[in-house]
């Protein structure tokens, strides 16, 4: 029993740290951010990731470049002031220009937030759809899972794990693998096209873990941006 318990922990704090790592990896790239990269990476137990995670973690790393400026130039190409159409960085903007859709996806992800008493702020403010929020999220939801199976609360950590899926089945599920193909198409740095690939592999294995499936709600995250990714490979952990 305390086996189980001491397994679910640590895949629960390993799953917050890859998607904090994704968080970070899609951000602006700072001087703070890479290093929290590799920080991260650096104390994952290597042994509770599956083996096909290992090489898109070992090519994250290797891909930080030592010129902080040219990331950050093609990081602004990528996702300029003004939403790419292409590469868009808010899942508002990924679901089309209806109002109506937009305000209800803004409200939903809003309300999932407050349901864990968190709001979106610090020193650099983003929409509360934003990517990086949105993996920030799921990150932290897998590290209060982690901290309730410490504390042998089993009811607090299924709460945790059904709000990850039902956040992934209707809303980064939804989008953001096709925005990782996306970055593996579009970006023009090896370290966004690797956060690209690895985000979409990532995605995809956790809901297939988890059974879920995304709801599908429109717009053009279900369009494809052409081939590439890494769909197929299990990343489960």
């Amino acid at each position: 029993m305390e086996t189980a318990a001491h397994d679910r922990r640590t895949l629960a704090e390993c799953r917050s740290a890859i998607y904090t790592v994704l968080a970070r990896g899609v951000d602006y790239p700072t001087v703070e951010n890479l290093d929290e990269i590799r920080q991260m990476i650096s104390v994952l137990p290597r042994d509770s990731i599956a083996d096909a995670a290992v090489p898109m973690v070992d090519a994250l790393i290797t891909a930080i470049p030592s010129d902080l400026r040219a990331l950050q130039k093609a990081h602004r190409r990528l996702f300029p002031p003004i939403e790419s159409q292409d590469t868009p960085g808010c899942e508002t903007a990924f679901r089309g220009s209806s109002i109506f859709i937009q305000t209800q996806v803004m409200a939903d992800v809003a309300g999932f937030y407050r349901a864990f008493g968190l709001h979106v702020g610090g020193g650099r403010r983003e929409r509360p759809d934003h990517l990086a929020v949105e993996l920030e999220f799921l990150g932290f939801l897998s590290m209060k899972e982690a901290v309730a199976v410490a504390r042998d609360d089993a009811e607090q950590a299924d709460v945790c794990c059904d709000a990850e899926a039902r956040f992934l089945a209707d809303h980064l599920g939804d989008w953001g693998p096709e925005l990782g193909r996306r970055l593996v198409r579009f970006a023009d740095h090896e370290f966004l096209r690797a956060v690209g690939g690895f985000l979409e592999a990532w995605i995809i294995n956790r809901m297939a873990q988890m059974n879920v499936e995304p709801n599908g709600s429109g717009g053009i995250a279900g369009k494809t941006a052409g081939a590439g990714g890494a769909g197929g490979a299990d990343l489960d952990a």
